[in-house]
């Protein structure tokens, strides 16, 4: 008698899995939504930030002639990566400014 008064877990169950796999999906997509935006904020503030807008080479004895020769060599075989050239500059002698944003 009291097997047909009270809801079987079969006939419950169903309806308690789809509401948790609507929970959880509606849940997922918005943390995704919020991490993928916050990383793309990230990039983009990084990026924007650490931008170098002028480079500054000086060297005791500094003639253009020369300095372009070094500056040359070292973009040559840096292949024209900012950071390298600047370590080879330092490497030949010279004192590297930069002026950021």
């Amino acid at each position: 008698m009291f097997s047909h008064s009270i809801p079987s877990v079969a006939r419950v169950l169903p309806h308690f899995e789809y509401f948790f796999e609507q929970f959880l999906f509606g849940i997922g997509s918005w943390l995704l939504m919020k991490a993928f935006s916050t990383l793309l904020t990230s990039a983009l503030l990084v990026a924007g930030c650490s931008q170098v807008i002028d480079q500054f080479y000086s060297k005791k004895n500094f003639d253009a002639q020369t300095f372009n020769a070094d500056i040359s060599e070292c973009k040559e075989r840096n292949s024209v990566d900012g950071a390298m050239v600047r370590e080879c500059m330092k490497a030949k002698g010279y004192i590297v400014q930069l002026e950021t944003k």
